[in-house]
């Protein structure tokens, strides 16, 4: 959750992915055998200065979102889980922790393949 990110924020190499825990998923049930498919919230974050001005908390956003490009590529390629759709929402994170950090944040459903 975010108050237990919020406290090891400090202690971890930055910058870092946050797999917030989901808050909601579905599961389904197909012949006898049950699929989940959570909704997850990720986060990429990087450290900035203190009042950082617009242009330093894009760049930093900017970057994390094409980390969170790649990391969503790695998912789409790992066989693990259905496609993840080419249109996903995303918020943007500006120094709202105790920790400075600016980054953006991913929500994703993610749908485990079936596995026979």
């Amino acid at each position: 959750d975010w108050e237990t990110a919020d406290h090891v924020i400090d202690r971890v190499p930055l910058p870092a992915i946050i797999n917030v825990c989901p808050l909601q998923g579905q599961i389904e049930r197909k012949n006898g055998r049950w699929r989940d498919m959570e909704y997850i919230n990720i986060a990429f974050i990087d450290k900035v200065e203190r009042d950082a001005d617009g242009t330093e908390n894009a760049a930093v956003y900017n970057r994390m979102k094409e980390a969170g490009f790649a990391f969503i590529n790695a998912l789409n390629a790992s066989g693990w889980f259905e496609h993840v759709p080419d249109t996903l929402p995303y918020s943007v994170i500006y120094e709202q922790l105790s920790s400075i950090v600016t980054g953006v944040l991913f929500t994703i459903e993610l749908r485990e393949v079936w596995h026979c």
